[in-house]
């Protein structure tokens, strides 16, 4: 039989049942999290999502709000909630979520505004994932992590600082944040880390810098050089702005210090791409365009 999942209100003192918020369904209700001034309740579901969001004054819903294509079959994945501390009408959620809302891909962290009812999405250019959402320096940088990736999206520059697989020895599964001290403890698997983020000191790849693309915008081939030290095993691919590998180039053991390929996308359709370097445990993007 199908899980029957809903959520409920209760006293914590008492015990004593004070609402059915929703009715039984089928589906998990993945992320709940309760609003820092205590007043709101929201809720993110996987499959068919939506935004739920409650009044904890009135326990009357006021957010109702539908994350999934209805035309289409694509299951949605609900990650994380983190209401807002700076805006109280301002909620970022994460997650993959097959409602567009800009045609460029569906996963991601979104700032939802209560008041408007209106998603965007956070950093529309940058090309990271949607998992746990920890916010930082007061809104300005959000550390967006899982076990295979580590994004720190600046919200001040709108750029993204950094995104990578995550250091040796880190674990971000799952995370928290302890804001006194400045530092997360990490879980995966049966491991736990804990580590720290230094906004003072530049984590950007030593190869961001190292990595050339011409001609930019393209419409038949791409050159890529990598100047570097030394032999790395590389992986090169071509993404989408859906984050999906539409092409590979090349892997295996490179000389990186005199790397250089040509790459044929004339059957690609115009449109803005990625070229993908894996080196090591880093991950670099660098943006093209095809015409």
């Amino acid at each position: 039989p199908a899980p029957r999942n809903k959520i409920i209100a209760y006293n914590y003192e008492t015990g004593e049942h004070i609402k059915d918020l929703t009715e039984y369904g089928e589906d998990e209700y993945t992320a709940i999290e309760v609003s820092h001034n205590g007043k709101y309740l929201a809720t993110l579901n996987d499959n068919m999502a939506y935004l739920k969001v409650w009044d904890l004054e009135s326990m009357e819903q006021i957010i109702n709000e539908p994350l999934f294509d209805e035309n289409s079959k694509t299951r949605c994945e609900a990650e994380d909630i983190y209401f807002s501390m700076v805006d109280d009408n301002v909620i970022y959620i994460s997650g993959f979520f097959s409602k567009q809302i800009d045609n460029k891909r569906k996963n991601g962290i979104f700032r939802f505004d209560l008041a408007n009812r209106i998603r965007e999405r956070v950093l529309s250019e940058g090309l990271y994932d949607g998992y746990n959402v920890v916010a930082l320096d007061s809104e300005s940088l959000i550390f967006n992590s899982s076990s295979q990736s580590i994004a720190v999206l600046n919200l001040l520059t709108e750029n993204l600082d950094w995104y990578g697989f995550p250091p040796k020895n880190v674990y971000s599964e799952t995370i928290i944040y302890n804001e006194s001290m400045n530092y997360f403890i990490g879980a995966g698997g049966n491991e736990l880390s804990k580590f720290l983020y230094d906004r003072e000191t530049s984590i950007n790849s030593e190869y961001n810098e190292e990595v050339i693309i011409s001609p930019n915008p393209t419409t038949n081939t791409i050159n890529i050089n990598l100047n570097s030290n030394g032999f790395e095993y590389i992986r090169l691919s071509i993404v989408d702005l859906l984050g999906n590998e539409v092409g590979f180039i090349e892997e295996g053991l490179m000389n990186t210090s005199s790397y250089q390929k040509e790459y044929d996308v004339s059957d690609l359709p115009p449109s803005t791409y990625f070229i993908r370097l894996e080196i090591g445990k880093e991950v670099v993007t660098k943006q093209f365009i095809k015409e």
